[in-house]
């Protein structure tokens, strides 16, 4: 599993309430029209996250950031993305956890069977460029905080 280390950065807008280190993951297959980083879509692009670079994004991150973020190819290689978050935590993450999955919140596909346990928020949904993201009040997507699955989406909204 890559991620785009040159594209890491401290956010204040993707999940309410936390100061968020984005990670970006390759490999993101759903191709959304209209998305603002299609550079995602290929899997080849960026570098591999290792143990390493886990540890490292701990000891530069814990102590600015609330939660960690990933945005991307994550449901592509879910076992892969499953060991990913436990090794954040293994090695001294203690904040919280995001994942912005592009499946429908009533897709077949089962984003709660490899991640759910880990995560303290999820958001739902495919960018539909007519219908807008999180901040538009008619989005399709949808943000969740867990463990109750509270609908957030509304903290978007301005």
């Amino acid at each position: 599993m890559n991620i785009l280390r040159d594209e890491i950065q401290l956010s204040l807008v993707e999940v309410p309430g936390e100061i968020s280190l984005v990670i970006p993951i390759a490999g993101c297959s759903r191709r959304c029209k209209g998305c603002h980083s299609p550079h995602y879509w290929d899997p080849h692009n960026g570098t591999e996250i290792t143990l390493d670079v886990i540890k490292e994004l701990v000891s530069l991150y814990k102590d600015k950031a609330t939660c960690i973020c990933f945005m991307g190819g994550m449901d592509e290689s879910p076992s892969e993305f499953r060991w990913m978050l436990a090794a954040f935590t293994w090695h001294g993450w203690t904040g919280h956890y995001a994942v912005y999955v592009g499946a429908e919140y009533n897709d077949s596909y089962r984003v709660d069977d490899f991640i759910i346990p880990y995560l303290d928020y999820v958001k739902f949904g495919a960018y539909k460029e007519e219908l807008g993201g999180l901040e538009c009040k008619n989005t399709n997507q949808r943000m969740f905080h867990l463990p109750h699955w509270e609908d957030i989406t509304h903290k978007f909204w301005h």
